[in-house]
C-alpha cells in the first residue's frame, strides 16, 4: 500500500514540474523553453495503461501518439497564449459606421441642448461628437456654426475649412463660413487699425528725445541677447548690455559667445549704415 501511495506521490511530481516549467515559460514569453518544457513533459508521461517496464528511455517519444498535450487546457504555444490573452482583454474595435451613428446622435442631442438654451451642455456634446468621427463634416459643420453664433469666429473659421476640405460640396458649411469670413475679415482690419495708430504715436515721438533713445537702445540690447540666446549662448542680458556698452570680457564665458555678441552688433550697424547711405548691395 505504501509502495503504491509513494508511486503515486512520485507520477504527481513528475507531471506537476513540467507544468510548473510550462507556466514559466509563458510567463518569460520565450518559445525554446516553451518547447522544451512541453517535450519533458511528453517524454516523462506514460500513456494510460502502460507499464513502467514497457515505458520508452527519457531520449524517444515513440509511445506518444501524434497531438497529444499533457496540459489540453492551456494553449500549445506562447503565440497561442498571447491571442488568448489579446481576446480576452482587448476589447473589439468598434466599426466606423457605428461610430458615424453615434455621432450622429450625439449631434441631435447637442443641436437640441443649444435649441433650449443649455450651452455649455451643447458645446461638451458637440465635442463630444466629434470625439467619436473627427472626420465628420456634419459634425465639424455643426460645431463651427455654433462657435459662430457664441461668438468665436476664428475658431469656427478652422472648423468650417476643414469640413469643406473634407466635403467640398457641404453646402451648410460654406454658407456658414461665408457669414463667418465676414467677422473675421472685421477683427483683422481692426487689429491692423490700432497697429498703424501705435505705429503713427510712435513716429510722432521726436528722435532726440531721451526716453526714446534710452527705449530704443534698450530694444537694441534685448535684440541681441534674444537672437543668441536661442541658438544656445548662455551670456546673460546684463552680461550682454555689458559687452556692448564697456567691451569689457564677462569672466568665465567662452571667446565664441562673446564672438557671437559682436558679430551681431557689428552686422547690425552695418545693415543700419548702408540703409541710411543707401549704397548698393553685392556678393562681394
Amino acid at each position: 500500500m505504501a509502495g503504491t501511495q509513494l508511486s503515486c506521490l512520485s507520477w504527481f511530481l513528475t507531471a506537476l514540474l513540467p507544468f510548473m516549467g510550462y507556466m514559466l515559460a509563458v510567463y518569460l514569453n520565450s518559445p525554446e523553453q516553451l518547447d522544451r518544457v512541453r517535450n519533458d513533459a511528453l517524454r516523462y508521461l506514460p500513456s494510460a495503461g502502460q507499464k513502467k517496464s514497457e515505458q520508452t528511455p527519457s531520449n524517444d517519444v515513440a509511445f506518444v501518439s501524434p497531438g497529444f498535450n499533457p496540459f489540453p487546457v492551456m494553449p500549445a504555444s506562447v503565440e497561442d497564449w498571447r491571442f488568448h490573452s489579446r481576446r480576452k482583454e482587448t476589447p473589439p474595435e468598434p466599426f466606423p459606421f457605428a461610430m458615424e451613428s453615434e455621432s450622429q446622435a450625439t449631434l441631435r442631442k447637442a443641436k437640441d441642448m443649444y435649441t433650449s438654451g443649455r450651452t455649455d451642455k451643447a458645446q461638451r456634446l458637440f465635442q463630444r461628437a466629434l470625439q467619436f468621427s473627427p472626420r465628420s463634416a456634419d459634425a465639424l459643420s455643426a460645431y463651427g456654426e455654433f462657435l459662430h453664433r457664441e461668438k468665436n469666429p476664428l475658431e469656427a473659421e478652422k472648423l468650417l475649412a476643414k469640413a469643406l476640405q473634407l466635403r467640398p460640396d457641404h453646402a451648410e458649411a460654406r454658407r456658414v463660413l461665408d457669414m463667418n469670413s465676414g467677422v473675421v475679415e472685421d477683427i483683422d482690419r481692426n487689429v491692423f487699425v490700432r497697429i498703424d495708430a501705435k505705429r503713427n504715436s510712435l513716429l510722432e515721438v521726436p528722435r532726440d528725445n531721451p526716453a526714446f533713445i534710452r527705449a530704443l537702445r534698450e530694444n537694441y540690447v534685448r535684440h541681441v541677447y534674444h537672437s543668441n540666446a536661442i541658438e544656445g549662448n548662455t551670456l546673460t542680458l546684463a552680461m550682454v548690455r555689458s559687452i556692448l556698452e564697456s567691451g569689457m570680457a564677462v569672466a568665465g564665458k567662452s571667446i565664441r559667445e562673446h564672438n557671437d555678441i559682436l558679430g551681431l552688433d557689428l552686422a547690425l550697424n552695418f545693415v543700419h549704415q548702408t540703409t541710411l547711405k543707401r549704397r548698393q548691395l553685392s556678393v562681394e
